[in-house]
């Protein structure tokens, strides 16, 4: 099972992020490498910047690095006050030629 972390950056980041990644990398050609935040396994724990690794969706092979911001709001519901954490930016560090 993958730890919250890990499936933050690959699922809620991917899909709000979708369009910039497209433009950056091709159109549905990349994948968001989220395995270096499989050790955080309460989204409260995530930093508030994160620096992501991209790669080809074929082959695995890297096509640079974004910059993720996130922010964090307080939610409260019956069972009470929890920390979310949202994707907030993202910001291109640098695309590998070739690709």
């Amino acid at each position: 099972m993958s730890a919250e972390g890990e499936l933050y950056v690959d699922e809620e980041c991917r899909d709000a992020f979708k369009d910039k990644l497209d433009k950056w990398f091709g159109k549905d050609n990349w994948n968001l490498v989220g395995s270096d935040y499989g050790g955080i396994y309460s989204l409260s724990e995530m930093p508030g910047k994160m620096i992501v690794d991209v790669e080809d969706v074929d082959e695995g092979k890297p096509l640079g690095k974004v910059e993720i911001k996130n922010k964090f709001e307080i939610e409260e519901d019956m069972g009470g006050r929890y920390i979310v954490c949202l994707p907030k930016s993202i910001k291109l560090l640098s695309k590998i030629k070739n690709h």
